[in-house]
């Protein structure tokens, strides 16, 4: 019985039709094989993956055969081996396994039969799935106090205008504000003493954060760290140690290559380096201790979607014990590590979550890599932004999906130098991820970043947003920041396919997209010469990001800064790169295109919130300034011949990942900031 059950082809459904599903529990026995005690047994004992109706009972149940068979694929094959090996065994061998030695024949007998018409133990209650929260607005970020009862998370308020943590008991009652701040207020972990919040705080726009602790019911906050932040959005944020007196976070202000320290003590003391990420990686991030404190879990981030879990062994004092080993081997898509099991427990699994192709999955691996990663099936449809208890019966996440839009505005004729509202309308919208917008050089089409179907692809669509059409077909990669050759008839972008991220080009109606860049270190931010020979791109090929330049039929890289730099646009006159300094909100800077004297532009020409917002034109440089971006923004063009910005208007509206402008300068495209609707979800009994 070693053998699979026999089953027609395999395919899933978004609804499961009646030839897909078992609907009982002899059902189910009879399609594997098995009587009805033993496959109720498999569900409790080894994850059979079974579904319960809404308001059903224990037998209002059914399964879907594709799941069983994927399920009887990764640990059936294990269980009929179990069997064989128990059918094999001598009679009284299998007895003394069942009973102590030495109990008289007679009684076993007697005690089996007594045995057979007695109740079993009551089985554990399935997972309950509900809404913890039901507000208006965005929430994020979850985190459960030490005794699992609360809930502490990130929330723009009932009038979505602000930011701020809020703690919320399980069952009924309001939720407690515990920040009140302009800025953005998240990631908050609640200490395992319960006396303190640690949480962070940024000002969308600025290149820096904070690191605060806020009592558990309110009070005054203390700032405990303040730098750069990360480029990418850890999650979590930070680790408490068992004793409340280490968080465990990134260190990105201090020297070297990115990594995680034992960062910010109470008292105050020296923080010390755990993990040094490789060269040409994007950094660690997203630490989680195991509930002994023995063992640190977190995400290498190699590419952009492209992470996965390792696992660093550590000290009494939290200090690093060898080097880190790779857990998880997936090829996209992996976030939010967590550690299972209840506290004291050494925390034998790691739960990760893992997105593809617009589907979020959960997963349990065991932590010392004794066997593959296995789906979580028995809490339904997943989320994002995942937290478990530290009893372990516990979880809660993010309904919803994440939503940005491309937006229009009809630039002013002749008001420079006015402070106007600029009305903005949405462009290119649809309920999923739009982004990076670009005009084709003759302004009769747009080329974008979207996700709307099902992956991160690049689109194109006429100038009045009308005809949009999918050009890549990556499945799977994200294919961003997408940019128009000269000529109108090719597309360069990156994506990540094979663990980093690199260059292709693809023609403007779509086609077999071809690979410009191999090799180490990631390749981003692509943008052409103004006569198409030449493709300029940010690597860390060298160790840091710095601007290159390649031939656009492909070739060898040329480096083109030494200072460090993102992105970049030729001037039209093929004198100057202009480019970002830094990865987020930084000064623009230009150089030769040849090489030579790098120098920032003007103190008040600035990428706001990402190296692609600012555009080069024959007479200047549009850019954007503000002090809250997810508040709205003002538009300013920087004039070469007078030396400093003039401002263009107001635009309401909260600026994210992408400006571009028409040829003849009569309209902006932007990007707004990605949020995502839902609500908190709360599964309890879980397991």
């Amino acid at each position: 019985m070693g053998s699979s059950p026999s089953v027609p082809p395999r395919g899933r459904r978004p609804i499961p039709l009646p030839s897909e599903r078992l609907d009982s529990w002899k059902e189910i026995a009879h399609y594997l094989k098995r009587d009805v005690r033993t496959v109720q047994r498999w569900e409790h004992t080894k994850g059979l993956p079974v579904h319960r109706l809404p308001g059903g009972g224990r037998s209002t149940i059914y399964v879907l055969k594709s799941e069983l068979d994927d399920w009887w694929n990764s640990r059936g094959v294990h269980l009929a081996q179990e069997e064989e090996a128990l059918a094999a065994a001598t009679p009284a061998g299998r007895w003394r396994a069942l009973w102590a030695a030495g109990v008289a024949g007679t009684l076993v007998v007697a005690g089996l039969a007594l045995y057979r018409f007695l109740p079993g133990p009551p089985p554990p209650p399935p997972p309950k799935v509900t809404p913890l929260t039901s507000y208006l607005g965005e929430v994020m970020y979850p985190s459960f106090s030490p005794d699992g009862q609360e809930v502490v998370f990130s929330w723009n308020g009932p009038k979505q205008d602000n930011y701020d943590i809020y703690a919320k008991r399980i069952g009924a009652g309001e939720p407690q504000r515990l920040t009140k701040d302009p800025a953005m207020d998240g990631w908050a972990a609640w200490s395992p003493d319960g006396r303190y919040i640690a949480f962070g705080r940024w000002r969308a726009g600025s290149p820096t954060a904070q690191l605060l602790l806020v009592p558990a019911r309110g009070g005054a906050e203390r700032v405990v760290w303040e730098g750069p932040i990360s480029e990418i959005p850890p999650l979590p944020a930070v680790s408490w140690t068992p004793d409340s007196r280490w968080l465990i976070g990134g260190h990105v202000d201090l020297p070297g290559p990115p990594g995680l320290c034992r960062c910010f003590g109470e008292p105050e003391g020296e923080r010390l380096r755990l993990t040094t990420a490789p060269p040409t990686s994007r950094g660690d991030h997203s630490p989680v201790l195991s509930p002994d404190g023995k063992k640190l879990a977190f995400l290498r981030h190699l590419g952009t979607g492209q992470a996965n879990v390792f696992v660093l062994d550590l000290d009494a004092e939290y200090g690093p014990r060898g080097e880190p080993r790779q857990l998880t081997h997936e090829p996209c898509c992996v976030s939010n590590p967590m550690w299972s099991g209840p506290i004291g427990h050494p925390g034998r699994e790691i739960l990760y979550v893992k997105h593809e192709r617009d589907i979020t999955t959960l997963f349990r691996i065991p932590a010392d890599g004794s066997g593959p990663p296995q789906p979580v099936s028995s809490v339904g449809l997943m989320g994002t932004h995942f937290a478990i208890s530290r009893q372990g019966d516990r979880l809660v996440y993010v309904s919803g999906s994440v939503d940005s839009d491309i937006w229009r505005v009809k630039l002013p004729a002749g008001g420079r130098g006015s402070n106007m509202p600029l009305p903005a309308v949405r462009y290119l919208s649809s309920s999923r991820v739009d982004e990076a917008p670009q005009f084709s050089p003759d302004g009769k089409k747009v080329v974008f970043s979207s996700s709307r179907s099902g992956n991160l692809e690049i689109w194109v669509a006429e100038a009045d947003g009308s005809g949009a059409l999918q050009v890549t077909s990556f499945g799977g990669p994200a294919a961003v920041a997408p940019r128009w050759s000269p000529d109108g008839k090719a597309i360069v972008l990156h994506a990540n396919v094979d663990g980093t991220e690199d260059l292709y080009v693809i023609g403007g109606a779509g086609g077999k997209p071809r690979r410009l860049t191999q090799g180490a270190g990631n390749n981003l931010f692509a943008s052409w010469s103004h006569d198409g020979r030449w493709i300029y791109f940010s690597s860390n090929r060298s160790g840091e990001f710095q601007c290159w330049k390649m031939p656009s039929g492909g070739g060898d890289g040329v480096q083109v800064t030494r200072g460090g730099g993102y992105g970049g646009f030729e001037s039209p006159d093929g004198r100057f790169l202009y480019y970002a300094k830094g990865r987020l909100s930084s000064a623009v800077w230009r150089v030769p295109v040849g090489g030579g004297e790098e120098r920032p532009v003007s103190e008040s020409v600035q990428s706001l919130r990402d190296p692609t917002n600012f555009a080069v034109t024959p007479s200047g440089i549009y850019t954007a300034t503000s002090q809250d971006a997810l508040r709205g923004f003002q538009l300013q063009f920087y004039r070469f011949t007078a030396g400093k910005p003039e401002m263009l208007g107001r635009i309401e509206a909260p600026l994210g990942t992408g400006m571009a402008f028409s040829p003849d300068e009569r309209w902006l495209l932007f990007t707004d900031y990605a949020v995502r609707r839902g609500d908190l979800m709360l599964v309890e009994n879980f397991r």
